[in-house]
């Protein structure tokens, strides 16, 4: 349940965002940056959201995709 929740800090941390979210929030955003661009002459800059990286993800390790695939399969 929690990993199928963007407002959880679990599914933030997993999917490598800086804070977690509301759906309503996503859909907000995404209708702010349309309503911008369209009445804008020039493209706007996207409002900041916590998927949008500034700088160079890190290296995910082996371990570190073992220990997610445990996660999301405790029987293995």
């Amino acid at each position: 349940m929690l990993r199928q929740n963007p407002e959880s800090r679990y599914y933030a941390n997993l999917e490598g965002w800086q804070y977690p979210v509301s759906s309503e929030w996503i859909v907000l955003k995404y209708l702010f940056d349309l309503t911008a661009r369209a009445n804008s002459k020039e493209i706007p800059p996207e409002y900041p959201a916590p998927w949008i990286r500034t700088s160079q993800p890190k290296q995910t390790s082996r371990e570190d995709v073992e220990r997610r695939l445990k996660l999301m399969n405790p029987e293995r």
